[in-house]
């Protein structure tokens, strides 16, 4: 056996309940992509989702996960800030969401204030007069 097959049989979600994209309309959620695109409208697309200034994604562990905001989104190595695990009924589906939601803008809370500094008042060592700062 291969490698390659050994990861696809490890892989713990298939098949995604069969009102997720009604759920995610729901959410305010919809495909990543171009809406041309092959893989856009084959059945995988539901997989990778974008909305309300995120994106978010069905991994293969099973999770449902959520990036940072769209403007600071690099890939998902760099991007991703928790995740749960995937839902199977809609009032999950919702809770999941907003859960999710709450982390994600708690986490870019966190972020804008580690970010956000005081200018200083001292450049090199020389003070700058007052009206140049």
């Amino acid at each position: 056996m291969e490698f390659t097959e050994a990861i696809m049989r490890e892989d713990k979600i298939k098949r995604l309940p069969k009102q997720w994209g009604h759920w995610c309309r729901l959410t305010g959620l919809r495909k990543e992509g171009r809406k041309g695109g092959r893989k856009y409208r084959a059945g995988w697309a539901w997989f990778s989702l974008q909305g309300r200034g995120r994106r978010f994604r069905v991994s293969c562990d099973g999770t449902l996960d959520v990036s940072c905001r769209e403007d600071d989104f690099d890939r998902w190595a760099n991007s991703y800030v928790t995740g749960v695990p995937c839902p199977k009924t809609e009032a999950e589906f919702r809770k999941a969401i907003g859960d999710l939601l709450v982390a994600a803008r708690a986490h870019d809370a966190e972020y804008d204030a580690m970010t956000t500094k005081a200018k200083p008042d001292r450049y090199f060592g020389i003070s700058l007069p007052r009206g140049e700062e």
